[in-house]
């Protein structure tokens, strides 16, 4: 007996084939690209969507037997929506959760809300890059598009009709697309009035994990299965990946570290924040995720490595094992692109200090990763202070291939550190929503220990955890002088422009 979990990213889909007691055994990936222009436009094809969870689930199942495929449900980007005409068909492209056209309509429904209203009601701070915006500036720009869609639907919901012919969304996607009260789990009335549109353009919200139906014929076609496989409503990509990591339970704390680092709390009541935290309903029922991105993350080091080091990963990795815990005045302030929460300061740069010449592009390196681990434990700590109960802290991805990483995250954090080797954790979630509501295992706790898989860590010495804790503090009080610089015109972001130069500072 076997189920699949289906992720449909924003680069590409990822098919698993998972037996009944948690083990892999098919993987295919199909990947698609971005269409990009001018004013932030950042749009999909979302055929290529269909067309690649066909290919990558023939590849994953190519050795099984069809007939024992019982189930499968999806993991999906959020809030990249598109219309469907009357047919179902796409009307033009999928416009992504990148998009950053909807700026001027941001400021507009803004002015028609009460200050917070937006992230009280939906848990996402007002953005150009989710529905509400993108969906206004629909409504002004592509008026013919609109008149003639029968629904503006997301990701899951595309790919729910694909397999079924029922566009059905999720909590956890219908959060983001920052059209839903999360407390109800209803399309906000006020939302959908101050941007003029009917609530019957949206799809019909379902618990995650409720039972949708089996294949349709022409699905069970090109995806190469039988149409007796049952398909079950799935869950925006953050909250499979906390399915997918073994994140189950009131207190558990997921990492997840790539390109970009994001951190999701698991409460037991929605937290909503000053620093704006996004809470939405976890998988598990009586649960909450509590979400949020970590500035710089892996990025800033590959910036370092790459194009300022020219080091390779093996050089890398290799060289800052023996430089961790030596250099107390060295530090970096990892805001390359500004800085997020709980600090959201966008006037923050990137800021290095106590350099000396002795210093080489390792210790420079070791200093990139402790500002993204000290930015990390300032996160935790505004969890903590608004009530979330933080017992272990589970890290996946990139920095698991780094000991520097996971030395230095055990040396800084406050809580117990756990090494998830279980890879493509969004697939795994899904493949795990399809488990469990199929009846294969009879709840989440019990999928994991099938499903997900650890490792020990090294013990770190009580000098290194007394060395990071001074570091930490001392960081703090420094940040604290430093973001005084960006705020003061002493960093040359307010001065004049030079004549004939002025394009240098038009932003």
């Amino acid at each position: 007996m076997y189920v699949i979990g289906l992720d449909v990213g924003t680069t590409g889909t990822k098919a698993l084939l998972i037996d009944e007691n948690g083990k892999l055994k098919g993987r295919g990936y199909r990947g698609y690209r971005t269409i990009q222009g001018a004013g932030g436009i950042v749009e999909q094809r979302a055929e290529d969507w269909w067309q690649a969870a066909a290919g990558a689930v023939r590849e994953a199942c190519a050795e099984c037997g069809k007939s024992e495929i019982t189930a499968l449900a999806l993991s999906t980007q959020g809030a990249s929506s598109l219309l469907v005409d009357a047919d179902f068909n796409a009307i033009g492209n999928a416009v992504t959760w990148m998009d950053k056209r909807a700026v001027q309509e941001e400021e507009e429904l803004q002015n028609k809300a009460e200050d917070g209203y937006y992230y009280t009601k939906t848990g996402w701070e007002l953005s150009a890059s989710l529905d509400a915006c993108k969906l206004l500036w629909i409504k002004k720009n592509r008026r013919e598009d609109l008149d003639r869609a029968v629904k503006f639907i997301s990701t899951l919901e595309y790919m729910n009709h694909c397999l079924t012919g029922h566009a059905v969304i999720d909590p956890s996607n219908g959060a983001i697309r920052q059209l839903m009260d999360i407390q109800t789990r209803q399309w906000d009335k006020k939302i959908l009035e101050d941007i003029g549109i009917s609530r019957e353009l949206l799809p019909e919200i379902k618990r995650t994990g409720e039972y949708l139906g089996t294949l349709t014929g022409d699905a069970a076609e090109e995806l190469g299965l039988t149409k007796e496989v049952k398909v079950f409503n799935g869950a925006h990509d953050q909250y499979c990946c906390a399915l997918g990591s073994g994140s189950v339970k009131n207190g558990d704390l997921l990492l997840g570290t790539g390109t970009a680092w994001a951190v999701m709390s698991i409460t037991d009541q929605p937290m909503l924040t000053k620093s704006k935290i996004s809470p939405a309903r976890h998988v598990v029922p009586g649960l909450w995720g509590a979400l949020s991105s970590i500035s710089g993350g892996g990025i800033v080091l590959d910036w370092w490595k790459d194009r300022m080091a020219g080091l390779t990963y093996e050089e890398l990795n290799k060289g800052v094992d023996q430089k961790i815990g030596r250099e107390e005045a060295l530090m970096f302030f990892p805001y390359l692109t500004g800085a997020g929460c709980p600090i959201w300061d966008f006037r923050a740069k990137g800021t290095l200090t106590g350099l000396e010449l002795r210093h080489d592009s390792l210790d420079v390196a070791v200093a990139v990763m402790e500002g993204i681990v000290f930015h990390t434990a300032m996160l935790l700590e505004d969890y903590r202070e608004n009530g979330a109960q933080i017992n272990s802290l589970r890290v996946m991805g990139g920095a698991l291939n780094s000991s520097g990483w996971m030395l230095i995250l055990q040396a800084v954090l406050d809580c117990e550190v756990i090494r998830v080797t279980q890879t493509d954790a969004a697939c795994v979630g899904a493949a795990m929503i399809a488990a469990v509501e199929s009846g294969i295992y009879k709840d989440y706790a019990l999928a994991v220990k099938s499903m997900v898989s650890y490792e020990g860590m090294q013990e770190v010495s009580w000098e290194l955890k007394e060395f990071y804790q001074l570091k930490y503090k001392a960081y703090k009080r420094n940040w604290n002088i430093i973001r005084e610089i960006y705020h003061s015109g002493l960093s040359g972001q307010d001065m004049p422009p030079v004549p004939g130069r002025k394009e240098q500072y038009d932003q």
